[in-house]
């Protein structure tokens, strides 16, 4: 695939009414848009405070980890990026209108639920990025760092083909497919509103077409566990040192916001 092709503009501050927002950029993954934003952007004095909500400062203060503080800010703020979609802002500040809560149903506990009614929000961290996405249909994303997987992490997350195709594909590249492979069963399960751990086998991912569509296959167990068929798509892509992977019900463009990049 070629990378390039995908971004649709490289952004530098962006500023409303005075107030300086985070940089970033954007990049299309088939219907859903991706807004990269430096998670570094948040650990210090430029962090845009005036997103963020009394009762969201107070969560974020309590985090005793200033990495996961900083990761979680980010993508708190890329997903309210990500949902001016649904509504129009002209200050950064208002952004904290937008509440972004987990939620505490049987069905997706855990997953981040938007005050906004209608709109679906999928949320994931990596390194020094962060990503979230948006949709008025389930859609789950997931983004890792490309690297290497120990044997004992590659037995338990991938199938014995998909652990080949790297030495087909990609000679000395295994870390691109492979963390592909692992962002895809993450955003398909997130699409789910499950997790991931204890159903790595039962999805294999089998090709990346060259505009990054995806094409899998699933196993009977997990049909049966999910109950029901959703007609999702899916897109990947490797960019940056990192590989992104949406999984949804494709539907008219919106938005998919992404943390971490503006570089």
């Amino acid at each position: 695939m070629n990378q390039t092709s995908v971004w649709l503009d490289v952004a530098t501050s962006h500023v409303h009414s005075g107030l300086e927002c985070a940089r970033y950029r954007t990049l299309a993954l088939g219907s859903w848009r991706i807004v990269m934003v430096a998670v570094e952007q948040f650990s210090g004095n430029d962090t845009p405070w005036e997103a963020f909500n009394e009762r969201e400062l107070a969560r974020a203060e309590g985090m005793p980890v200033n990495k996961r503080r900083h990761e979680w800010l980010a993508g708190r703020y890329a997903a309210k990026v990500a949902l001016r979609s649904w509504q129009t802002f002209d200050r950064v500040d208002e952004l904290s209108a937008i509440t972004i809560e987990n939620s505490n149903r049987a069905c997706n506990k855990g997953q981040p639920v938007a005050s906004i009614k209608e709109a679906y929000v999928s949320i994931s961290h990596s390194w020094d990025v962060a990503v979230a996405v948006v949709s008025a249909a389930p859609v789950g994303v997931d983004v890792e760092k490309l690297r290497a997987f120990s044997p004992a992490a590659e037995d338990m997350a991938f199938t014995a083909s998909e652990k080949g195709r790297d030495s087909i594909i990609s000679p000395g590249g295994e870390r691109r497919w492979l963390t592909l492979a692992w962002c895809f069963k993450e955003a398909f399960m997130k699409a789910h509103g499950r997790g991931v751990f204890g159903w790595f086998h039962d999805l294999e991912l089998q090709r990346i077409d060259q505009e990054g569509r995806l094409t899998w296959k699933s196993s009977p167990r997990l049909h049966r566990q999910l109950g029901r068929a959703m007609g999702l798509a899916g897109y990947g892509v490797a960019v940056d040192g990192y590989g992104v992977v949406v999984v949804g019900t494709p539907i008219s463009p919106l938005t998919v916001g992404l943390a971490g990049g503006a570089r």
